[in-house]
This record gives C-alpha cells, sequence and structure tokens, in this order.
C-alpha cells in the first residue's frame, strides 16, 4: 500500500438531509485513525453530490454506461446486505438473488450478531419463503 489513496464514492446530496450536508473533499477516517498516519493519507471524494439523479442517467446514457440492474426494481442502489436499507428492499434482494443471501444469513448465525437490532436476515428469509408459499398456493388453487 502507497502514501496516498483517493477514496472515491457517489452520494448526492438530494439522497438524504445527512447526504445534503456533506463535503465534496475531506479525508478519510483512514487517514485519522491509521497508525502511519504521519505517512499515509486517504481523501474522500464526492464527485457527484450536486448531481440529480434524473441527469446521472441521461449522463450514463450519453457515455453509453448501463445503469446498475438493481435500478430496475428499486429505486436507489445499495449494498447487497446493507443494514441501513429498507426490509422491503432487502427481501426483494432476496427472492431476486437467494445465493448470494444466503451467505449474509449464514455469517448472521455464525457470528450470533443480527442485521439490524432486533431483526435477522433470516427472520426476513423465512417472511419471504412465507409469502412465495402463499403465493404458489394461490397459484394452484
Amino acid at each position: 500500500m502507497g502514501k496516498k489513496c483517493l477514496f472515491v464514492s457517489g452520494e448526492r446530496r438530494d439522497e438524504s438531509k445527512g447526504r445534503a450536508k456533506l463535503p465534496e473533499i475531506e479525508y478519510h477516517s483512514t487517514t485519522l485513525w491509521t497508525k502511519r498516519k504521519g505517512d499515509f493519507t486517504c481523501h474522500w471524494y464526492r464527485p457527484c453530490l450536486d448531481y440529480e439523479k434524473g441527469r446521472m442517467f441521461e449522463w450514463g446514457k450519453e457515455l453509453h454506461l448501463e445503469p446498475h440492474f438493481c435500478y430496475e426494481y428499486l429505486g436507489r442502489c445499495s449494498c447487497m446486505a446493507c443494514m441501513f436499507m429498507s426490509d422491503r428492499h432487502a427481501v426483494e434482494n432476496m427472492k431476486r438473488y437467494p445465493d448470494q443471501i444466503r451467505p449474509f444469513i449464514e455469517a448472521e448465525i455464525r457470528l450470533a450478531h443480527t442485521w439490524k437490532k432486533g431483526k435477522s436476515l433470516e427472520q426476513l428469509w423465512e417472511q419471504c419463503q412465507d409469502i412465495d408459499d402463499v403465493e404458489q398456493d394461490k397459484l394452484a388453487g
């Protein structure tokens, strides 16, 4: 690892009140907490802060870039099992990508630590399976 890094992320101010206050560039926390503080610097750059969501998609088309596939069924993109996403979002990911979600559920069980306080991915998984069973019963009946 070198002495400098640049962490780039795609937050937009219009996503939340908290993000509206973010600086475009700042020191990343790895700079502030590393044992190599004097030798290592990492800046956090947010080049998309002032972009509007619709304009982001227009620019992508101009550059011949396909949007992430999750925009087909969600209004925003985040990590597959992000603890900040809504339960509805997590359940939708479980339905569409069960093989990718299962390792997160197994890790929760192994670590005895839940995804969110008072709620586990396993509980959502069971709800998701129950919903599918009900829908299958309606189709069969």
